[in-house]
């Protein structure tokens, strides 16, 4: 099929990333004229993980140091430069343990170490775990080959927004641009920040353009589209449709591509409180020590298991 001229130029754009600037891409976006998004509701009561290295071994002590970056400085995949998003981990439909989740931040947190980690290290990361206080609607990036192949669900949610779209007789290259725009959700190699600007792009267009929504779901790349990534605008945030239940710390070693975890303290929040005070985890089956903690990943190294 021949391109249409805004997803051509997109194409160009992507090859340049380094030097075409963001608003150039932005109304190239906004020229598709895209009729209709994927929305997908995230019902009230749905766990969202967020983690947060610390560093030093700092121990943070406020919801809002947990919370999304206030100023960011560098493209993210849902965000510009000073443009926040919420970034988290939730569970898929299909899963109800959020191992998933916990998975996913992990996945997320050795990409922001990428670079740092040694052969053998250990870093210590804040687990909030955050839940949704209403039901939220978001867009739904759902349209890679890779992730649909093992998520039956979207697979389904998917066939319907075709049959939708048909129904209404849409843009015949609609299609074309979201599988396009959703390679870029699970864009693995990134040389630069600015590598995110086609997504980052996308999602400003969409949430700043005629659609009201809260954020946005798309398939984890660090985990090769296994798991659910979510990014929420701070407006969602802010008025409370999403409130922290909860904070771990853990200590995470890693060996040849190998991790496991000691949980070490944790504090759980009342509804409305900003601050909290963590204290020491005294079940040994959660807090089981550096040492415990290591022969764990002699075990897991042993069995081929990672998450």
């Amino acid at each position: 099929m021949t391109l249409n001229k805004p997803l051509s130029d997109l194409l160009l754009a992507k090859r340049n990333l380094n030097k075409v600037s963001y608003n150039s891409i932005l109304k190239l976006i906004n020229r598709f004229q895209l009729s209709h998004v994927l929305c997908v509701w995230i019902p009230k009561n749905t766990m969202i993980f967020r983690a947060r290295p610390n560093e030093n071994d700092e121990e943070f002590t406020s919801v809002d140091q947990i919370s999304y970056l206030k100023e960011p400085v560098k493209f993210g995949r849902a965000h510009r430069p000073g443009s926040p998003m919420f970034y988290g981990s939730i569970a898929s439909p299909e899963k109800e343990d959020g191992f998933d989740c916990i998975a996913t931040i992990i996945a997320e947190s050795m990409a922001i170490f990428r670079n740092k980690f040694p052969v053998e290290s250990e870093k210590k990361l804040t687990i909030g775990r955050w839940s949704t206080n209403d039901d939220l609607c978001v867009i739904g990036m759902i349209f890679n080959k890779t992730f649909l192949e093992n998520n039956i669900y979207f697979r389904d949610l998917k066939n319907d927004y075709l049959t939708f779209l048909d129904q209404h007789r849409n843009n015949p290259f609609q299609i074309e641009f979201l599988n396009f725009i959703s390679d870029e959700f699970m864009k693995t190699s990134i040389d630069s920040d600015n590598d995110y600007k086609l997504s980052a792009a996308f999602v400003e267009a969409m949430l700043k353009g005629k659609y009201e929504l809260d954020g946005i779901i798309y398939p984890s790349a660090r985990t090769e589209g296994k798991y659910l990534d979510i990014a929420l605008t701070p407006k969602c945030v802010n008025n409370s449709r999403i409130s922290l239940k909860n904070v771990a710390t853990t200590r995470l070693y890693y060996k040849n591509g190998y991790i496991t975890l000691d949980y070490e303290k944790e504090a759980f929040l009342k509804p409305g409180e900003t601050e909290f005070c963590l204290t020491e985890i005294l079940d040994k089956s959660e807090h089981i020590g550096k040492e415990n903690a290591l022969k764990q990943l002699e075990k897991e190294i042993s069995k081929n298991i990672k998450i």
